[in-house]
């Protein structure tokens, strides 16, 4: 018994062609192999792009959404608080400021003793406010304070004179000021809103 059938048979020209056949055979799998993972390749890139597109696309839609958020949310809050500080500057400041106009002159007076003025303080106020500010001439400040009704001070203003100089204090000024602040506040917060 031979172990001639086992082995391949090289001696004609049909098996040489049969060799060939076969190394083409895999050649042709090799680059059918690189044809295949390369439009694997481009076809794995292209879906990165593709997602990273609408990645960037979804996050964009995001933060437009949330900007418009934001600019929604401190539109409602500047409209909804304008009326309260508007009231609060209607109603509770006049009446701080009509309580604070004999306190802001006593500091004032404070002021001026700090300051070694030992001459004669002559205080002006309008006459409805004359008995308001009469028991601060009976304090010492280390000078002597005059009190007198001017007709032409205004009920939330004072004066005070001293050698040569003088110091106004003027509530409703202070209280428009205010009032002109909220106002200019509100006007500019609204416009930067609609404009912005």
């Amino acid at each position: 018994m031979t172990v001639r059938h086992l082995l391949p048979d090289f001696s004609g020209t049909t098996s040489a062609m049969g060799m060939l056949s076969a190394i083409q055979d895999e050649t042709d799998q090799g680059d059918q192999y690189e044809i295949g993972y390369k439009a694997g390749w481009d076809d794995a890139v292209s879906a990165q792009i593709q997602d990273s597109s609408s990645i960037g696309a979804e996050l964009a839609r995001n933060l437009q959404d949330l900007s418009f958020t934001y600019v929604e949310a401190h539109t409602n809050m500047v409209k909804s608080l304008r009326p309260l500080l508007e009231n609060l500057v209607a109603t509770v400041l006049p009446d701080l400021a009509r309580q604070s106009f004999v306190p802001t002159i006593v500091d004032q007076l404070s002021n001026l003793a700090k300051s070694a003025v030992h001459t004669e303080v002559l205080l002006l106020v309008h006459p409805s406010k004359e008995t308001a500010v009469a028991n601060l001439a009976d304090q010492d400040y280390g000078f002597p304070l005059v009190i007198r009704p001017e007709e032409t001070v205004g009920e939330g203003q004072a004066i005070l004179r001293f050698s040569n100089r003088e110091t106004e204090i003027d509530i409703p000024a202070a209280l428009a000021k205010v009032t002109s602040a909220v106002e200019g506040f509100f006007e500019s917060e609204l416009k930067g809103i609609n404009h912005g």
